[in-house]
């Protein structure tokens, strides 16, 4: 399992859209989010994949990018969001 970081072009409304399309999504096995215009994703296929059948549902998605985590990173997360990026899963605290 990897993780992802998907950065799109748009607001509340445009992650609605794409809400209901990740979870349509086959190569995406699980997601989250705490920012507005940006996912987290869990899965076992390619960046270029997960874009590719994102791109199949919503032919008209504006500019974004989808990155593996990598070894050099930083930033202002929650604590579950941490968790879940680092060990590809969902923090037990996130179940309650």
């Amino acid at each position: 399992m990897k993780s992802y970081i998907f950065v799109f072009n748009g607001g509340a409304t445009e992650r609605e859209k794409l809400t209901e399309i990740l979870n349509r999504v086959p190569e995406v096995y699980t997601w989250r989010f705490d920012m507005v215009s940006c996912f987290y994703i869990l899965s076992n296929s390619t960046a270029k994949e997960i874009a590719a059948s994102i791109k199949a549902q919503y032919p008209s998605i504006g500019r974004h990018v989808i990155t593996k985590l990598g070894d050099e990173y930083w930033g202002n997360l929650t604590s579950e969001s941490w968790h879940f990026l680092e060990n590809c899963e969902v923090a037990p605290e996130s179940n309650k």
